[in-house]
């Protein structure tokens, strides 16, 4: 454990950190139409039709972007572009969320529907990719590479170069 109450993990190259509450964060407005989410997921799935219900109703359907893992080819994606790195976020749906273009924070399993904007906002706060993991713990990632790496995964659906 770090003397500032972080503790590094530089395999994955994230970070675990407790933030303060509640989060300065919360005073910055957000514009709704500028946030859009990918999601990992099964339409079997009760957790991933209760989220997509959940965000349809919320955000409206435009902000949604569905990848079926049923889907030989998302799911490669998935697994090697994230749960290779991240093995303990395996739980579905496993969402991105993008704001203004740029992924902000990714979350694992059902967890995510009143966190969404705070999530949003502590990731703008602290510039980092926010990853919210199924025990609702917080980790960051600040490094621009894992980052970019990310990026191809939840917003263009591809691996990543490398990868």
């Amino acid at each position: 454990m770090a003397q500032n109450g972080t503790s590094q993990n530089s395999t994955q190259n994230t970070t675990m950190t407790q933030l303060p509450h509640p989060f300065p964060a919360y005073k910055l407005p957000l514009n709704k139409s500028l946030i859009k989410f990918y999601i990992y997921g099964s339409h079997e799935c009760c957790r991933c039709r209760r989220l997509l219900n959940f965000l349809s109703e919320t955000y409206g359907n435009d902000s949604i972007v569905f990848y079926e893992i049923s889907n030989g080819t998302n799911n490669t994606i998935v697994s090697k572009g994230f749960l290779v790195d991240y093995p303990e976020m395996g739980y579905l749906p496993i969402t991105g969320i993008a704001y203004n273009g740029t992924l902000v924070a990714i979350v694992s399993g059902y967890n995510l529907p009143y966190d969404v904007e705070g999530l949003i906002k502590i990731a703008l706060q602290y510039r980092v990719l926010v990853i919210k993991d199924p025990s609702g713990k917080i980790h960051y990632v600040g490094s621009a590479e894992k980052r970019a790496a990310l990026e191809e995964v939840f917003l263009y659906n591809r691996l990543p170069s490398g990868s």
